[in-house]
């Protein structure tokens, strides 16, 4: 279950260049929105049903919520961010298209010149 791909055993290639502890703390120093679909919670046919993957969660929206709980249990000051896409499942088309997601993909307009003018 902490094998690489699952977790920080075993790890070879760039990814085992740092040790655990730096490449954790790289991780979450930078800034980053996870969007999780809140109806994401069946199996689809492509989901990872792996025993590490079903370590971390029954599905997508356990595994999400369960990832960014231990992410901010480990560096509670981490620029990261959870978005969840209320009714919406593992769909890109509907996250794309939710009010919730467009402004975490796209921004809100904010920083365009005379945006607020």
């Amino acid at each position: 279950y902490d094998d690489y791909k699952y977790g920080m055993g075993g790890r070879t290639g760039y990814v085992a260049r740092l040790s655990s502890q730096e490449a954790l703390r790289q991780f979450t120093s930078r800034r980053i929105t996870y969007l999780a679909g809140g109806a994401d919670s069946t199996q689809n046919g492509d989901m990872d049903t792996d025993c590490g993957a079903m370590a971390q969660g029954p599905n997508r929206a356990a595994r999400s919520a369960y990832f960014f709980r231990r992410i901010k249990q480990l560096a509670p000051d981490a620029p990261q961010r959870r978005v969840v896409v209320p009714g919406v499942a593992h769909d890109g088309e509907k996250m794309y298209q939710s009010a919730r997601a467009r402004p975490v993909l796209f921004g809100d307009g904010s920083d365009i010149v005379g945006a607020r003018e």
